[in-house]
């Protein structure tokens, strides 16, 4: 039984018309609010349900489109939220951890899954609100957790269709008025093109100030249901809800690098140029909708479905159509959102709103030390260059608008042209990246992390710091270089040597952390760790022989008095590579729980 099947109660007393219509207003905001608060519900817990597993299924479908859209599909289904997807997987772009081309097939895909709550609605389950809601929250009842989160998402989704009770009575009531009738057959577009084209502006803006295109459908099929409005006045309406859903896409993109911006646009460029062959051939489709009415769906069918069937039909032949044109999508968003000159590719961003999915948040966390280490790659062969004061390589500066990257010191060396600019440099960027990625394990652990996630909290926890000790060691042999050089002073053949010597073990060592860490295949890092044993005996071997040269001298150099020094730092960064590699050889040796 339809619970709301009688007149809806007065909230507001009085006989007049206004007061009536005032009163279906409240009861229909009322509806979308409880429709939208159980669509979250439902979503939420559906989203701890599965853990990470609705985010490892969109990121796993980026290797094809078909996929992407195929997935797309399924979660906006079962989330009952294209809004939803779309900002999730514009967060996963900002993140680095999928690139604009590969969302576009999500994109797609959650155009056609959001039409399934309008399917839902119209097919009229939602007279059983009442039961769905009680059976969910015995459900929630029940000890297990997960059998809790289930029960929740059966009463948000007891909620969903109570909401649409109430929308579908406040309709009944509001449209009874002669005066609201009359102004939804303004929109009735059958021998009016102009008229078609104000019904998809009202759409569209009606949908943007609700955020939500889903409301607006129901609402859109109840009134076509009722009789206030005919299908050439719907369909209209209807294309204009498609636009207006595109507006969640562009404030979730906003503030973001250029390509979560192209995701947030592609996302409007496809809705759009999806309803325009279907508004200038607006007649001729609503004439179709019209005999699939008549001659397909039974006559005990409710009307409401004609309006759910249009709407499925236009997104599911929008998506066939552009499915085939991804390049062409491409380059018109590429048109929108242009990169500006000298932009990284790579730019990350540490989104706080990934924080609530520790899986993905540790990804990216895993992408920045990799950037990192890049930058720290990049700052040792610098101070590897120095042992010969003679390459003009060190003194190019070519200039960066972001600082991102190991290239990106350039940036901040536009007016000087020396190795103590670039050095300062990148001594900066390791430090912001560590300070901010030290910042952002300490949200996501904040968030609850699982046992294997609080080990990979530890592991780059502890990598970070690493990093950025191997950034300050360098710094210091950078500063001790420069004093030999700038007291026109060079480095002995001898020392040389020694320099060179164990230069060569620290790259080798960072060369396979580096591999590991990009390819997975660990067998490299036994050498690494045994190469830091020969640092060990290496410094201390080099610091004797210099001792013995320094007694037949009669007098001292600049790399006399830092020459100790410089060895100690070099010692100390194999230390640190040490720990970075036996950290990924063999975590949980380092990590167990005490």
């Amino acid at each position: 039984m339809n619970v709301l099947s009688m007149n809806l109660p007065n909230l507001i007393t009085g006989n007049s018309d206004v007061i009536t219509i005032i009163n279906g207003f409240l009861f229909l905001l009322a509806g979308v609010a409880i429709m939208l608060f159980g669509i979250g519900l439902m979503s939420d817990s559906l989203r701890d349900v599965a853990g990470t597993r609705f985010k490892r299924l969109i990121e796993k479908s980026t290797n094809s489109l078909i996929k992407g859209v195929l997935v797309g599909t399924l979660v906006t289904a079962l989330l009952h939220s294209s809004a939803g997807v779309t900002a999730l997987t514009i967060g996963l772009v900002r993140a680095g951890l999928m690139t604009f081309p590969q969302s576009i097939g999500i994109i797609m895909g959650a155009n056609i899954g959001t039409t399934f709550t309008g399917v839902l609605a119209a097919i009229d389950i939602s007279k059983y609100a009442i039961i769905i809601v009680f059976l969910g929250f015995i459900i929630t009842l029940f000890r297990p957790k997960k059998v809790k989160l289930v029960g929740w998402a059966i009463f948000g989704m007891g909620l969903l269709f109570l909401g649409l009770q109430f929308m579908s009575s406040s309709v009944k009531t509001i449209f009874s008025n002669d005066t609201l009738s009359n102004i939804m057959h303004f929109f009735d577009a059958e021998t009016n093109p102009a008229k078609a084209l104000a019904g998809t502006g009202v759409g569209t803006l009606l949908t943007f100030v609700l955020q939500s295109s889903t409301s607006f459908m129901v609402v859109l099929q109840e009134i076509y249901a009722n009789g206030t409005i005919s299908i050439f006045g719907a369909i209209p309406l209807m294309l204009g809800a498609n636009i207006g859903t595109t507006f969640t896409a562009i404030i979730a993109s906003a503030g973001a690098g250029p390509e979560a911006k192209k995701t947030g646009v592609v996302h409007v460029v496809f809705n759009v140029v999806g309803v325009i062959p279907f508004l200038i051939a607006y007649w001729p489709f609503a004439k179709l909708m019209e005999l699939i009415e008549r001659y397909i769906l039974r006559s005990d069918s409710p009307l409401a479905l004609t309006i759910a069937i249009s709407n499925t039909i236009q997104n599911v032949l929008s998506t066939v159509i552009l499915f085939f044109m991804p390049k062409q999508l491409i380059w018109i968003t590429n048109k929108f959102v242009k990169k500006k000159n000298g932009s990284s590719e790579n730019h990350l961003e540490f989104n706080d709103a990934l924080v609530q999915e520790p899986h993905l948040a540790l990804a990216f966390v895993k992408k920045v030390l990799l950037l990192t280490l890049d930058t720290v790659g990049e700052y040792f062969s610098l101070t590897k260059s120095l042992l010969n004061p003679n390459n003009k390589d060190l003194l190019e500066i070519n200039e960066k608008e972001h600082l991102e990257g190991p290239a990106a010191a350039k940036a901040l060396a536009k007016t000087t042209k020396d190795a103590e600019s670039e050095s300062e440099a990148l001594e900066m960027i390791i430090d912001n990246y560590e300070k901010r990625t030290h910042d952002y394990l300490i949200k996501i652990s904040a968030s609850g992390v699982s046992e294997s996630e609080a080990l990979l909290v530890s592991l780059y926890s502890d990598n970070n710091k690493d990093l950025e000790r191997i950034g300050d060691h360098l710094n210091n042999i950078v500063a001790f270089f420069l004093e030999i050089y700038n007291a026109k002073q060079t480095i002995p053949e001898e020392e040389l040597h020694e320099l060179q010597n164990m230069f060569n073990i620290l790259e080798d060592i960072l060369n396979n952390i580096k591999n590991a860490q990009t390819s997975g295949v660990i067998d490299a890092l036994e050498a690494a760790l045994k190469a830091e044993d020969e640092i060990d005996k290496l410094e201390k071997q080099y610091k004797l022989a210099h001792i013995e040269r320094m007694q037949n001298k009669t007098k001292l150099e600049h790399i006399d008095e830092n020459y100790s020094e410089i060895l100690s730092n070099l010692e100390r960064i194999g230390d640190h590579l040490h720990n970075i590699a036996q950290a990924l050889y063999d975590p949980r040796e380092i990590y167990q729980p005490r």
